[in-house]
């Protein structure tokens, strides 16, 4: 990126200079969501080295796509997040997403990760918001050290990285489990009776109800 280039006058050339080496967009769609910590993106995307993502936040912040942060204390952590200009990304990553979903098998194969990103991508491009009508969610989804939010309101969904205030519905559980009861694989039922997926906060029909606004659409 910056080094490499298509040497072409146009401006999907250019554009690709910018963000079409492995991996860049990837780390786009990551802070898309919300400020990320060095620490998040490498847990979000395991098969990049920490020199390559080094190297690669530093030429986005050049490009002037990406910023960094100081957190307030107690946090008092540095996060890379997207700068206006970076922000121009977001229809891109949403277009390309819906896409991708053309041609993603599912369910994903085992060896291929499920990162906190898969399930932000799968609440946001399976909500259903014919299903949704006028319920209201405020929910967090724990993953190891990660947490993953999505908020139904008025028919619409916002999603990202963090905790909600007044939390209607929190779960934790393995990744893979809760990827599959979004794609409605398994009902929450069987998710939680198999202990897959706990719920620490809330009860069984919250579940359910929210797990209704990821019907098919089709």
């Amino acid at each position: 990126m910056g080094t490499r280039s298509y040497h072409q006058v146009c401006p999907l050339a250019y554009a690709l200079d910018i963000v079409g080496e492995r991996w860049t967009l990837l780390m786009v769609r990551e802070m898309a969501h919300g400020p990320r910590r060095f620490s998040d993106l490498q847990r979000s995307l395991p098969g990049m080295g920490a020199n390559l993502l080094t190297d690669r936040l530093r030429k986005l912040e050049e490009f002037g796509l990406i910023h960094q942060r100081l957190l307030p204390p107690p946090a008092a952590s540095t996060v890379y997040e997207l700068t206006e200009k970076g922000d121009l990304l977001r229809p891109i990553l949403g277009a390309l997403s819906q896409f991708g979903l053309q041609f993603m098998p599912l369910p994903p194969p085992d060896a291929d990760s499920i990162t906190p990103n898969s399930l932000v991508g799968i609440l946001r491009f399976r909500f259903n918001p014919v299903a949704s009508g006028a319920q209201a969610h405020r929910v967090e989804l724990h993953l190891d050290s990660d947490v993953v939010f999505a908020i139904i309101e008025q028919g619409r969904i916002r999603t990202g990285y963090s905790s909600v205030d007044e939390a209607t519905l929190v779960l934790e559980g393995d990744p893979r489990k809760l990827f599959q009861l979004f794609l409605h694989e398994i009902t929450p039922a069987a998710a939680v009776t198999s202990e897959n997926v706990t719920i620490k906060q809330g009860e069984l029909a919250e579940l359910e109800a929210f797990w209704n606004c990821f019907r098919s659409i089709e």
